[in-house]
């Protein structure tokens, strides 16, 4: 089989893929790894399967991928990284990291705890659970929700998508992970902010389509949600004179919870080109009419 690679950091790729043993080449390849925003550009006449190099695909212009392409993302490769963003923000949180820098003297007021404490994940496909896997480390009750309802076994309960409010009742922290969708856009806003426990943290690294910016400053303003990490907004990117840079709580950090980070991307994309190679089901295989 040939492979070709159409990538902002196509070298280190194409490096990295030689070191693995994969040949690349230029010219009329059967197997194509990605950027999504990138394919527009491609003449994928005979190309068989595509594998993206992020975790989202709402960059991908269907129309000019033939029916029978196969897309893929990552699934799994992005999880520790995301986990990594969200519960750096809630520990500076729970500790009171920016209180006692700002004070500027001695402060022995007590920090809170995330032990005890319930959080809602917004999306519970394979970052979701990773995300799980770390609160339970931490002693939290979670709470998942998905577009199925199907219970995964990192999640204490678990709702479908049109069970929401129910979902977000009582929550102490609710971390969006949810793909761009038609069905996912506008989801996370004041009626679901106003679900939450007063003073909840919202953390959203999945889409800034979800999530109602409007609603979000208000609900800051309010006190009803006491810490805000937007990663992704919309629009994005957020322009400088946004009125949410200069609401204290919110967090505005510039799409950069996790990195298609091209190692990672690789290991995945060389065990998905064996199976491939096998004639094996491919991981992350992409439901055009879902989205993801």
């Amino acid at each position: 089989m040939t492979v070709g690679v159409v990538a902002r950091r196509g070298d280190e790729y194409v490096r990295l893929l030689r070191d693995a043993g994969v040949a690349v080449t230029d010219d009329a390849p059967e197997v194509l790894l990605a950027d999504p925003n990138l394919l527009a550009g491609c003449d994928l006449t005979g190309v068989r399967w595509v594998q993206s190099t992020w975790a989202g695909v709402d960059d991908v212009d269907w129309s000019l991928v033939p029916v029978a392409t196969v897309v893929t993302s990552l699934p799994g490769v992005f999880g520790s990284q995301m986990a990594e963003f969200v519960f750096g923000h809630l520990l500076g949180r729970s500790q009171r990291v920016p209180e006692r820098h700002a004070t500027r003297t001695w402060d022995d007021t007590l920090p809170s705890t995330l032990a005890g404490s319930t959080i809602g994940v917004l999306g519970a496909g394979s970052i979701g659970a990773a995300i799980a896997l770390v609160a339970r480390a931490f002693g939290m009750r979670i709470v998942g929700c998905r577009r199925s309802g199907r219970p995964a076994a990192e999640f204490d309960a678990m709702y479908a998508i049109d069970e929401i409010e129910t979902f977000a009742a009582g929550l102490e922290h609710l971390v969006v992970v949810l793909p761009a969708t038609p069905e996912s856009t506008g989801l996370v806003d004041a009626r679901i902010l106003d679900r939450l426990v007063h003073g909840a943290s919202v953390i959203n690294v999945g889409r800034g389509s979800t999530v109602v910016i409007g609603d979000v400053i208000d609900a800051v303003r309010r006190g009803q949600v006491s810490l805000a990490v937007l990663d992704v907004t919309d629009p994005e990117p957020l322009g400088d004179d946004h009125p949410a840079w200069s609401v204290p709580g919110i967090v505005i950090t510039g799409h950069t919870a996790a990195h298609s980070r091209p190692e990672d991307v690789v290991g995945f994309f060389v065990e998905n080109l064996a199976r491939f190679a096998a004639d094996q089901p491919l991981r992350g295989v992409v439901d055009r009419s879902k989205g993801y």
